[in-house]
């Protein structure tokens, strides 16, 4: 099953990507060499820091899209 890439809106050190109708489904925010991805959880948003790229971040955010797509149509 493939799917699809996140499609990424804003600039700079604050990028969002809608996701299943929610406008803000992940976000990516912070510095060069701390980026911090917020995704949802069961109860609430998860805050994940650490990385040192944005790139990483938002590859970490599609890594989890994928895994929840393929969770729900597999």
């Amino acid at each position: 099953m493939q799917v699809w890439r996140l499609k990424w809106i804003g600039l700079g050190d604050r990028l969002e990507a809608p996701a299943f109708g929610i406008e803000v489904f992940y976000r990516v925010t912070g510095r060069p060499g701390d980026w911090t991805l917020m995704s949802p959880g069961a109860t609430s948003y998860v805050l994940t820091p650490g990385y040192e790229t944005q790139a990483a971040a938002k590859d970490a955010a599609q890594v989890d899209f994928e895994r929840r797509i393929k969770r729900e149509f597999e």
